[in-house]
Protein backbone atom coordinates (compact mmCIF):
# COMPACT_ATOMS: atom_id res chain seq x y z
CA UNK A 1 0.00 0.00 0.00
CA UNK A 2 0.97 3.29 -1.27
CA UNK A 3 1.42 5.70 1.76
CA UNK A 4 0.81 9.60 0.42
CA UNK A 5 3.62 11.88 0.99
CA UNK A 6 2.75 15.03 2.74
CA UNK A 7 4.23 18.76 2.99
CA UNK A 8 6.79 18.36 5.62
CA UNK A 9 8.08 15.10 3.90
CA UNK A 10 11.85 14.63 3.53
CA UNK A 11 11.54 15.10 -0.91
CA UNK A 12 10.29 18.22 -0.68
CA UNK A 13 13.38 20.83 -1.09
CA UNK A 14 14.24 22.79 2.16
CA UNK A 15 14.85 25.52 -0.39
CA UNK A 16 11.19 25.74 -1.64
CA UNK A 17 10.38 26.20 2.32
CA UNK A 18 12.93 28.74 2.53
CA UNK A 19 11.39 30.41 -0.48
CA UNK A 20 8.04 30.14 0.75
CA UNK A 21 8.66 31.74 3.94
CA UNK A 22 10.11 34.56 2.22
CA UNK A 23 7.59 35.13 -0.26
CA UNK A 24 4.77 35.21 1.98
CA UNK A 25 5.71 38.21 4.16
CA UNK A 26 6.47 40.00 1.10
CA UNK A 27 3.16 39.70 -1.18
CA UNK A 28 1.47 40.22 2.56
CA UNK A 29 3.27 43.55 2.85
CA UNK A 30 4.54 42.18 6.01
CA UNK A 31 7.77 43.85 5.51
CA UNK A 32 9.03 47.72 5.30
CA UNK A 33 9.17 48.13 1.16
CA UNK A 34 10.98 50.99 1.53
CA UNK A 35 13.92 49.07 3.86
CA UNK A 36 13.61 46.30 1.80
CA UNK A 37 16.73 45.44 -0.96
CA UNK A 38 14.93 44.39 -3.16
CA UNK A 39 12.18 46.65 -3.32
CA UNK A 40 14.88 49.91 -3.88
CA UNK A 41 15.86 51.98 -6.80
CA UNK A 42 19.08 51.62 -8.14
CA UNK A 43 19.53 55.97 -6.55
CA UNK A 44 17.62 55.04 -2.98
CA UNK A 45 19.85 51.84 -3.00
CA UNK A 46 22.82 54.67 -3.61
CA UNK A 47 21.51 56.72 -0.56
CA UNK A 48 21.07 54.10 1.58
CA UNK A 49 24.90 52.84 1.06
CA UNK A 50 25.70 56.42 1.58
CA UNK A 51 24.17 56.85 5.03
CA UNK A 52 25.09 53.30 6.08
CA UNK A 53 28.68 54.30 5.24
CA UNK A 54 28.28 57.56 7.08
CA UNK A 55 26.52 56.07 10.06
CA UNK A 56 29.50 53.81 10.36
CA UNK A 57 31.99 56.51 10.14
CA UNK A 58 30.74 58.52 13.06
CA UNK A 59 30.58 55.40 15.39
CA UNK A 60 34.63 54.58 14.49
CA UNK A 61 37.59 57.19 15.06
CA UNK A 62 39.89 55.36 12.33
CA UNK A 63 36.92 55.72 10.07
CA UNK A 64 36.89 59.67 10.74
CA UNK A 65 40.70 60.08 9.92
CA UNK A 66 40.30 58.07 6.73
CA UNK A 67 36.96 60.21 5.54
CA UNK A 68 39.09 63.59 6.75
CA UNK A 69 41.96 62.51 4.92
CA UNK A 70 40.19 61.75 1.26
CA UNK A 71 37.33 65.16 1.61
CA UNK A 72 40.58 67.24 2.18
CA UNK A 73 41.56 66.19 -0.94
CA UNK A 74 41.83 69.63 -3.61
CA UNK A 75 38.89 70.01 -5.83
CA UNK A 76 36.83 67.31 -3.79
CA UNK A 77 36.41 69.20 -0.93
CA UNK A 78 34.38 71.28 -2.26
CA UNK A 79 31.68 68.50 -3.64
CA UNK A 80 29.47 66.13 -2.13
CA UNK A 81 29.99 62.58 -3.36
CA UNK A 82 27.12 61.52 -5.46
CA UNK A 83 27.92 58.42 -3.27
CA UNK A 84 29.81 56.62 0.02
CA UNK A 85 30.58 52.99 0.37
CA UNK A 86 32.94 51.07 3.08
CA UNK A 87 34.83 47.52 2.19
CA UNK A 88 33.12 44.61 4.36
CA UNK A 89 35.98 44.25 6.47
CA UNK A 90 35.70 48.38 7.15
CA UNK A 91 39.34 49.61 5.99
CA UNK A 92 38.42 51.13 2.71
CA UNK A 93 35.96 54.32 2.26
CA UNK A 94 35.18 54.85 -1.31
CA UNK A 95 33.58 57.64 -2.44
CA UNK A 96 32.26 59.00 -5.90
CA UNK A 97 31.88 61.97 -7.83
CA UNK A 98 30.61 63.91 -11.11
CA UNK A 99 33.01 66.41 -11.88
CA UNK A 100 33.55 68.82 -14.38
CA UNK A 101 37.23 69.46 -14.20
CA UNK A 102 39.52 68.14 -16.80
CA UNK A 103 41.59 65.10 -15.59
CA UNK A 104 44.55 66.85 -15.56
CA UNK A 105 43.34 70.12 -13.33
CA UNK A 106 42.47 67.26 -10.64
CA UNK A 107 45.22 65.44 -10.71
CA UNK A 108 47.69 68.20 -10.68
CA UNK A 109 46.00 69.68 -7.83
CA UNK A 110 45.83 66.87 -6.00
CA UNK A 111 49.49 66.01 -6.84
CA UNK A 112 51.01 69.18 -5.67
CA UNK A 113 48.87 69.12 -2.33
CA UNK A 114 49.74 65.94 -1.42
CA UNK A 115 53.04 66.20 -1.61
CA UNK A 116 53.30 69.25 -0.27
CA UNK A 117 51.74 67.76 3.03
CA UNK A 118 54.22 64.78 2.54
CA UNK A 119 52.39 61.90 1.18
CA UNK A 120 54.67 59.78 -1.18
CA UNK A 121 53.94 59.21 -4.70
CA UNK A 122 53.68 55.23 -5.48
CA UNK A 123 52.52 54.55 -8.61
CA UNK A 124 50.62 55.86 -11.47
CA UNK A 125 48.33 53.49 -13.54
CA UNK A 126 46.84 54.01 -16.99
CA UNK A 127 44.10 51.65 -18.95
CA UNK A 128 42.28 51.76 -21.38
CA UNK A 129 38.82 52.17 -19.31
CA UNK A 130 40.75 54.22 -16.24
CA UNK A 131 43.49 55.96 -14.90
CA UNK A 132 44.63 56.10 -11.37
CA UNK A 133 46.90 57.74 -8.96
CA UNK A 134 48.69 56.59 -5.84
CA UNK A 135 49.86 58.14 -2.69
CA UNK A 136 50.77 57.07 0.91
CA UNK A 137 51.67 57.88 4.58
CA UNK A 138 52.68 55.57 6.96
CA UNK A 139 48.98 55.05 7.96
CA UNK A 140 46.42 55.52 4.64
CA UNK A 141 46.74 54.95 0.93
CA UNK A 142 44.35 57.16 -1.09
CA UNK A 143 43.90 56.60 -5.04
CA UNK A 144 42.48 59.14 -7.05
CA UNK A 145 40.95 57.05 -10.33
CA UNK A 146 38.81 58.70 -13.27
CA UNK A 147 36.99 56.06 -15.05
CA UNK A 148 33.14 55.44 -15.60
CA UNK A 149 31.22 54.68 -12.05
CA UNK A 150 28.09 54.72 -13.57
CA UNK A 151 27.25 58.23 -13.45
CA UNK A 152 29.97 59.10 -11.44
CA UNK A 153 33.48 59.51 -13.31
CA UNK A 154 36.19 60.34 -10.29
CA UNK A 155 36.37 58.31 -7.21
CA UNK A 156 38.55 58.30 -4.39
CA UNK A 157 39.73 55.39 -1.88
CA UNK A 158 41.28 55.82 2.02
CA UNK A 159 42.41 52.98 2.65
CA UNK A 160 43.66 52.24 6.44
CA UNK A 161 47.13 50.61 6.24
CA UNK A 162 47.29 49.27 9.52
CA UNK A 163 43.59 47.27 8.72
CA UNK A 164 44.01 46.23 5.10
CA UNK A 165 43.99 42.54 4.44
Amino acid sequence: MKVKQNLFSKNVSPLFFGVLMFLIPLLSGCFDQSTFPLTRTPLESEQHQTESTEKLISQFPYLQVLDKACRELPIFMDVKPERKSISKNNDEIFYYYRLATPVSDVYEAVRSSLTMKNWRFVREGKGIWEHQLEFENDEITIQITSGNFGESNFGTTCRDKKRFR
